[in-house]
């Protein structure tokens, strides 16, 4: 999540976490999105269930990332 403002061809983005793709470990993004997809499939509460889909959503973004890079 985060907030990007243009001005006079100035961009500034403020977001809550932000990596270069190439420091991206793809193992590790992997491993991460195989744990968020395992906790999607246990029963959970509705805000456990938001914070897993959350980092699903994030490891995917990383996982992209990364492979757009190395392409």
């Amino acid at each position: 999540n985060g907030f990007t403002q243009i001005i006079n061809n100035r961009v500034t983005v403020l977001v809550d976490s932000c990596e270069y793709p190439e420091n991206i470990d793809l193992k590790r993004a992997q491993d991460a999105l195989d744990r968020a997809e395992e906790q999607l499939r246990q029963q959970q509460s509705l805000q456990e269930y938001y914070v897993s889909k959350a980092s699903l959503a994030r490891a995917m973004a990383r996982m992209k990332a990364a492979k757009k890079h190395d392409v």
